[in-house]
């Protein structure tokens, strides 16, 4: 058997999970360049050199009917040529790409979703007809949360084909904490994205200082509302409390984390309708051993328990958000003991061999 992963985004240092998956999964081959994915990790294209790039561009651009036909056609020759037996599609939109190739040449679909492509208004009506047929070719449908299952459901995805597999945390490089020495810092992690909501963060986290006018703030990510989270510390005169950390590597977040006494992250549905899956950062967050203070939101229902692991509020309720940050940093052992906890969850539930495993059954059997 071969296994073959097309995923999108060769660079995104977001998508963590893909990255995961090339890593462990071990496939034999690769596809990656957006979602009619064309390139091999060392660079080669399907299409050889029959065009240039300018003109492949153009085509796709101009023409994406046909330039859909002309890339079935490679991709059949490359999946017969390295007698490729399973493709693993990284999020439904790709799996649409690929669906008829594979299905040309009877190699096995698995499509696994992640999140806005199970959500986001503007896609679900774009490929209503193509997802229909992509459910029916597909040999199995891996999600993230049984939020994200429900919803395929009722797009008519058959049941029987859905695969409910979390995403995996290694917590052995995600070590616990040592010391809980209430140092008043909360922290967050991720794109500063509206379905994360760092606004509603800001929000929370100021009326935590009216309790606590010490405590800090670390906001660490990248994102196209860093201007108005900036603007917002600004007008409310919290600068000083405040810090934008921007990018960091996945060792600086694990230092970071260390450090902090509380995470949060307020994942809302967004005005477009995209959703999470299963946030990594929330799932790292827990491994570490810190409380965590979120929303009943997708696969963050099942991955912190409400009053054992960390809090949960519905989603925009921001002053429900802020009395939990308060009640933590108010009981630090409290705080420490839902962090223990929620590790011993993340290790027994989400590690990522684990993980790996049954993605790995859900592809191969």
């Amino acid at each position: 058997m071969k296994l073959c992963v097309v995923y999108p985004n060769r660079y995104n240092k977001f998508e963590t999970f893909i990255r995961n998956h090339i890593q462990y999964l071990k496939p034999d081959y690769g596809l990656t360049g957006g979602w009619w994915a064309y390139k091999e990790p060392d660079g080669k294209s399907l299409f050889g050199g029959v065009w240039t790039e300018p003109i492949r561009v153009l085509l796709k651009r101009f023409f994406p009917a046909w330039y859909d036909k002309i890339y079935t056609y490679f991709l059949v020759k490359f999946l017969r040529k390295n007698k490729i037996t399973h493709l693993l599609a990284e999020y439904g939109i790709t799996g649409v790409r690929v669906m008829r190739a594979c299905q040309k040449v009877n190699v096995a679909l698995i499509v696994h979703f992640h999140g806005f492509d199970a959500s986001n208004y503007k896609i679900l009506q774009e490929f209503a007809f193509e997802y229909q047929e992509m459910f029916r070719i597909a040999k199995r449908i891996v999600v993230v949360s049984e939020d994200m299952k429900n919803t395929l459901i009722r797009l008519n995805a058959p049941e029987s084909k859905i695969f409910n597999i979390p995403y995996g945390i290694n917590y052995e490089l995600f070590t616990p904490k040592i010391n809980y020495l209430n140092t008043k810092i909360i922290i967050s992690v991720g794109r500063l994205t509206a379905k994360k909501s760092p606004i509603l963060n800001i929000k929370a986290f100021n009326e935590v200082l009216r309790v606590f006018p010490e405590a800090q703030f670390w906001i660490v990510g990248e994102g196209e509302l860093r201007k108005e989270a900036e603007d917002l510390v600004k007008s409310l005169g919290i600068e000083r409390n405040v810090k934008f950390c921007g990018y960091q590597t996945p060792n600086q977040i694990i230092e970071l984390l260390h450090k902090a006494d509380v995470f949060i992250q307020h994942s809302i549905t967004d005005t477009r309708g995209d959703t999470e899956g299963t946030p990594n950062t929330i799932l790292e967050a827990s491994c570490v051993g810190l409380p965590v203070v979120s929303t009943f939101h997708a696969g963050i229902k099942q991955a912190i328990e409400h009053e054992k692991t960390g809090f949960l509020v519905s989603e925009g309720d921001y002053l429900k958000m802020a009395e939990y940050m308060i009640y933590l940093l108010q009981n630090p052992q409290k705080a420490e003991e839902m962090g223990k906890k929620g590790r011993e969850k993340i290790v027994k539930e989400y590690n990522l061999a684990l993980q790996i495993e049954k993605l790995q059954k859900a592809i191969f059997e």
